[in-house]
């Protein structure tokens, strides 16, 4: 997926590349509203009580529906009145559109609870293979920059469609008729400091792009976004890892408290000794990689990486 984003950035160049990018970081900046702080609280509660997963499935589908549907909205009007043209208009709602299918991220709730990651990864290893393949075409036949705006709006359908198959293929029952009004408002209630944390991650994280755009243009904003793109490739793992133990951790708090802090402990400093050996490596070689990775044209982002 990073090899195929790379030669994508390169087919369209700094400032194209960097109008893509403003309407992805200005999306991005409104998905932790769409998800309402429930990924982590549900995954939580179904570790617990495990009978009851069609329940918190279907409970928490319909939030994230209502959630999604509320954020396209709110960023069509928002987008309506802050966009600099049309075009930027349009390709902030093709890509805010796909916010609505990430209801069906509840299944992965379950595989996250019952410490199935097989399945996860499947669904989004066809999916990578499908846009990947519709990425390579456009790039070979010239395409327009709009082209691969609606392949991000394809890439949320076709992973909600891969979830909802993969689900139902192991038999399990359709969750859209169990929803728990009282529920609800429990997981409302236990998810809102996660809804507002995620809101200032996302903010933190994509605020300086919709900025560059503002002060600088598109071409700066492609050559800062190339080099963020070669930093936060490294996230995957340590998303992968605390995905992978969360349900551990939740269990050994039911053994003991020591055994639940000593697993904490353990996984914090794995994870902060791999961050600064990622930094280091990935500072000391950003000439080098981004002359590698990008070509020439985006020699400037070097400076960003180091930065980032």
């Amino acid at each position: 997926g990073f090899l195929v984003g790379v030669w994508v950035a390169r087919y369209l160049g700094p400032e194209k590349y960097g109008l893509f990018s403003y309407a992805l970081a200005f999306v991005s900046l409104f998905q932790g509203i769409a998800k309402l702080g429930l990924d982590g609280i549900v995954v939580r509660d179904i570790v617990k009580e495990p009978e009851k997963f069609n329940t918190y499935l279907g409970t928490a589908f319909w939030l994230k529906l209502i959630g999604g549907l509320f954020t396209f909205l709110l960023i069509l009007i928002i987008s309506w009145f802050t966009a600099d043209s049309f075009q930027t208009f349009l390709f902030i709602n093709i890509i805010a559109a796909g916010i609505i299918f990430q209801s069906f991220e509840v299944i992965n709730f379950y595989y996250q609870a019952t410490v199935q990651a097989k399945y996860i990864s499947l669904r989004k290893i066809i999916q990578l293979i499908l846009s990947s393949g519709i990425k390579i075409y456009l790039v070979l036949t010239k395409a327009d920059l709009i082209w691969f705006v609606l392949v991000t709006l394809f890439d949320a359908v076709s992973l909600a469609i891969l979830s909802w198959f993969i689900y139902t293929k192991q038999g399990f029952p359709s969750f859209f008729k169990s929803f728990d009004k009282y529920l609800a408002k429990r997981l409302i209630k236990d998810g809102f400091p996660l809804l507002l944390s995620s809101i200032a991650i996302m903010i933190y994280m994509r605020i300086d792009q919709i900025m560059i755009k503002s002060m600088l243009g598109d071409r700066e904003v492609g050559l800062y976004s190339a080099a963020v793109r070669l930093v936060e490739i490294w996230y995957f793992i340590p998303m992968v890892i605390t995905n992978s133990l969360f349900p551990s951790i939740i269990n050994a708090k039911k053994t003991s408290e020591e055994l639940y802090y000593k697993r904490l402990q353990k996984l914090f400093s794995f994870l902060i000794f791999l961050a600064l050996i990622i930094s280091f490596t990935t500072t000391l070689f950003s000439n080098f990689l981004i002359n590698l990775v990008y070509s020439n044209i985006y020699s400037e982002s070097a400076a960003r990486v180091r930065q980032c």
